[in-house]
Parts: structure tokens; sequence; C-alpha cells
């Protein structure tokens, strides 16, 4: 039974890297009135590296390969279609 398991996990994964999101999030300004991080990521193209416990997974930005640890919800799939697959790897 744990075999199942584990093979459907590395499954789901699997399909999770393959996919494009797009970073939805993006608070205004902080309480200081400073512009935040997540305005700076904000509409952005990325694909999931790895997934983290809690929500949480780290992203590859394939505008310039930054890589960043944010939260699950904060990312929309969006169609491989619309983007040049060329560079993505």
């Amino acid at each position: 039974m744990n075999n199942v398991l584990h093979i459907f996990v590395i499954h789901a994964t699997q399909n999770l890297k393959m996919k494009l999101y797009k970073y939805i999030w993006g608070n205004r300004f902080d309480n200081l009135g400073n512009e935040t991080k997540r305005l700076s990521l904000k509409n952005r193209i990325c694909k999931i590296v790895t997934v983290g416990k809690r929500r949480s997974v780290m992203v590859k930005f394939i505008d310039n390969g930054q890589i960043e640890i944010v939260d699950r919800y904060a990312l929309h799939p969006v169609e491989k279609t619309l983007y040049n697959m060329s560079n993505i790897s």
C-alpha cells in the first residue's frame, strides 16, 4: 500500500512541475508606505521547482530565472501555448 501512495505522490509532483503558473498576489504597500516584494512578483510567469510543507512551493520565474519560495495559493495555472516554450527547461 505504501508503494502505491509513494508512486502517486511522485506522479502528482511531476505533473505540477510541468505546468506554468502566474503569480497573482500583490500587496500594494506595507505599513511604512514602501512597495512590497509581492508587488514586484505579481503577474510574472513561473514554474514549480519543488513542493514543500504548509502550502509552500519553490518556483523559478521564466523571465530571469529568479528562484523564490511562495505560497501555493498565490499561483494560478496558465496555458503553455501563450508563451515561447523553447527557453523553458
